[in-house]
């Protein structure tokens, strides 16, 4: 986990605290109720990864280092209170972690006599289905704005991959094997660990369906770090840019009656 990461995370609790001071009786309220709900997610996955290919796989590849992918995922979730202001809620879900890898590898080759550049890219292609599960420190900053940090594990389930390797300049010409792709080929990915642990930021707005406040639209935007490495025979690293919205359900009779007994 970077420095910047740490820092990240103790400004965003600092901002809680501080701006919990000044929030109004309004929005004290309204996170002092149970929430239960469920909801899609998008994912953007950015991966720094440190090797030149996978585990028994043959491949020429120089070296992969940056990757990105888009994924979808689906959560449901439960949201306790913990103070005016302040709530805790567990989150459980799937979703697929997605790369891409691409290496370009420049080199001399000899065709009909003559000595050419050539330029050969390297393609890795990666998708793992993951469970996951969150644990949010939430602070409501008003009736319609809240921000969090929390903990994420990704627990893996499945895993697979593709692998080639393009001739792409000279135009004319091929490999060795008498075509202009190589080394193709796909499977269970090799070499993975169990799941990752991230650190996790995000803010959330609160939009109400209804008169009562019973039900919300919950659109969110939130950053992911790992801290853990994807896999165990090289560094792979993941950052997530997560956006979606949950459908919230909120108790209020059945919160006061618990509070009465």
């Amino acid at each position: 986990m970077t420095i910047f990461s740490f820092r990240a995370l103790a400004l965003l609790a600092t901002i809680c605290i501080a701006t919990n001071c000044d929030a109004q009786t309004e929005s004290s309220e309204l996170s002092s109720q149970f929430r239960f709900g469920a909801g899609l997610f998008g994912s953007l996955y950015f991966h720094s990864a440190g090797f030149s290919g996978l585990p028994g796989v043959s491949t020429c590849c120089p070296y992969y280092e940056n990757g990105s992918g888009l994924g979808l995922g689906a959560a449901a979730f439960f949201q306790k209170p913990l103070a005016p202001a302040f709530s805790l809620s567990l989150w459980g879900g799937a979703s697929d972690i997605v790369a891409g890898f691409t290496s370009i590898e420049e080199k001399t080759v000899i065709v009909d006599n003559t000595v050419q550049s050539a330029t050969i890219q390297h393609i890795l292609e990666t998708n793992i289905a993951a469970l996951y599960f969150e644990m949010q420190l939430s602070a409501q900053f008003s009736t319609l704005f809240s921000g969090f940090i929390g903990m994420r594990g990704d627990f893996f389930a499945t895993s697979s991959f593709r692998q080639r390797e393009e001739l792409v300049i000279p135009e004319t010409g091929s490999f060795e094997t008498g075509t202009r792709v190589r080394n193709e080929r796909s499977g269970a990915l090799p070499g993975i660990n169990r799941g990752l642990i991230s650190p996790i930021l995000g803010i959330r707005f609160d939009v109400p369906l209804n008169a009562e406040r019973t039900m919300f639209l919950l659109p969110e935007l939130s950053f992911g770090l790992s801290v853990t490495d994807a896999t165990g025979f090289a560094p792979w690293g993941v950052r997530q840019i997560r956006a979606g919205a949950t459908f919230g359900w909120q108790f209020q009779k059945d919160l006061e009656f618990i509070r009465e007994k």
